[in-house]
């Protein structure tokens, strides 16, 4: 009896065990890899698009006044002479429409604007009368630039300048009748440089500098008895403006 009782004890100890293997052998492996965390990767920021905005500053010339003009005097045996006078700065404003693609730290682009300007100027020299005045202008550039930083820009730009320059001239002497005049939208060139920020993915803010030269033009003034006097002058000035732009 007592290794009956024994034998049945063995045997249930036996199926215990085997029991407790195959639900063991159910349950997970602990020995499977953790997932990895996702990493986020903040997007780069990239100058390269299309962008149009607005600017303002202000225009004077080299010598202090808004348009360089001169006054001369062409009779027979007399030498020309230039005078200038009425020097001060105007507002000028408007604005801009331009590309921008970048490779690597570079940014090339083009970019064109059209602006208002209050340039004006008055040369009296003697006798002689002339008034210049610069109704606007806009120019057409290339620029290309360099990254410092990711959102810091240093660029150089120049290339073609127009305007709109009237110019009257005229001399008060008896012998002479009362003046010439010239209004028409002049053709020359623009050299700069400045900086542009991006404040956001879509907005920056520029300085920039331009020197500005239409060329020049001569005026005749008819007299009587053969003798011609001319009125000669130059546009040629200086901007210095600050600009917003918003990348598409």
């Amino acid at each position: 009896m007592k290794l009956f009782l024994t034998s049945v004890a063995v045997a249930v100890a036996a199926a215990s065990l085997a029991a407790s293997s195959a639900i063991a052998a159910d349950l997970p492996s602990r020995k499977i890899a953790p997932v990895a965390p996702v990493m986020t990767v903040a997007p780069v920021f990239s100058w390269t698009g299309l962008y149009a905005g607005v600017n303002g500053g202000y225009g004077f010339s080299a010598n202090g006044s808004k348009v360089k003009s001169s006054v001369y005097a062409a009779r027979p045996g007399r030498p020309g002479r230039s005078v200038r006078s009425d020097r001060k700065g105007g507002f000028v404003g408007g604005g801009q429409l331009g590309y921008n693609y970048q490779i690597g730290s570079v940014v090339v682009g083009l970019e064109t604007d059209i602006n208002y300007a209050d340039l004006r100027q008055r040369v009296n020299a003697g006798r002689y009368d002339a008034r210049t005045r610069v109704n606007w202008f806009g120019t057409v550039r290339p620029r290309i630039g360099f990254l410092p930083t990711e959102r810091l820009m240093v660029f150089g730009t120049g290339g073609l300048a127009y305007g709109d320059v009237s110019t009257k001239a005229g001399r008060g002497a008896v012998n002479f009748v009362h003046s010439g005049k010239d209004s028409k939208v002049r053709v020359g060139w623009t050299l700069g440089g400045g900086l542009e920020y991006a404040l956001t993915d879509n907005v920056s803010l520029k300085g920039e500098y331009d020197y500005v030269d239409l060329g020049s033009k001569k005026l005749r003034l008819a007299g009587v008895g053969g003798v011609n006097d001319g009125a000669s002058r130059k546009t040629q000035f200086h901007v210095i403006r600050a600009g917003l732009n918003y990348r598409f």
